[in-house]
């Protein structure tokens, strides 16, 4: 019994005559001959491997197994039906994810779109958390800035600019505020330690927004992307260390966007 060999016109006829207790009235809803529903049916019955009906001069009763045959196959013929039907509609699914200090550059954009969609998956975190959750497929698409490339993942680019060191001062202080390790962190320690730059204290943090926040709390430095809003912050200037950074959308390049995902990145990256 192999799926693909099933007759799905058979398996009509079928289902119509035991809803209308009748082979010949199957047959006129069909607009078929009677012989051709009785053939259709005991084609399915081959096809099934068991005995469906039982024929009484003209009228006819199901077998036990033949009751158990129509419930399934009812169930599953009105669900293969309203999945071809569900399909003709705009897909309006959503899946996306967002670094925490990128949603003031991105929500803005994409919110229209979001409220179209009538259950929209929206998840707020770090970047390696977004990476596992395009992984798996959890989330289809992916706001973070990201300067590795990764094989198997499609980037976009919508937004560019470079880090800077903040600080109420205008100076780097005794305490630096950074996130956890990445590249534009190694980067600045590095340039920190060869210029014998004095900070007695260095705080890893989840976001560039809380390391923002710190920063005006503690009186201390901060290295963020410069789309951050300052707002009681000034630039610390630092001759010889510049960080490039690329705000990318990111999908899986086997992906198949709905249609509302996919006006979602053309929408934040249309320049």
């Amino acid at each position: 019994m192999k799926i693909e060999e099933l007759n799905l016109s058979s398996l009509k006829y079928f289902l119509d005559a035991v809803e209308l207790e009748s082979i010949t009235m199957s047959a006129e809803k069909n607009h078929i001959s009677r012989p051709a529903v009785s053939q259709a049916i005991v084609r399915l019955e081959q096809w099934y491997g068991r005995t469906l009906l039982r024929h009484k001069k003209r009228q006819f009763e199901l077998t036990e197994e033949g009751k158990i045959f129509f419930r399934l196959a009812k169930q599953n013929f009105e669900n293969l039906k309203l999945g071809f039907l569900q399909a003709q509609d705009p897909d309006k699914s959503l899946k996306i994810g967002c670094s925490a200090s990128l949603v003031d550059l991105v929500f803005p954009k994409i919110i229209g779109l979001i409220n179209k969609s009538s259950r929209p998956v929206v998840k707020i975190g770090p970047t390696n958390q977004l990476l596992d959750m395009l992984d798996q497929k959890k989330i289809h698409i992916g706001f973070l800035i990201e300067n590795q490339k990764i094989s198997h993942l499609k980037s976009v680019e919508f937004h560019s600019g470079t880090f800077q060191i903040r600080s109420k001062s205008g100076k780097i202080g005794d305490t630096l505020i950074t996130t956890e390790a990445r590249s534009e962190v190694d980067s600045f320690l590095k340039f920190a330690f060869k210029k014998k730059l004095n900070f007695s204290r260095h705080l890893e943090v989840e976001s560039w927004t809380v390391a923002s926040r710190l920063a005006e709390m503690m009186n201390g430095a901060c290295l963020v992307p410069d789309y951050l809003p300052a707002e009681k912050l000034r630039l610390v200037t630092m001759k010889g260390w510049t960080f490039p950074y690329k705000a990318q959308v990111i999908t899986q390049k086997d992906s198949i966007l709905s249609g509302l995902e996919s006006e979602l990145i053309q929408s934040i990256t249309l320049k």
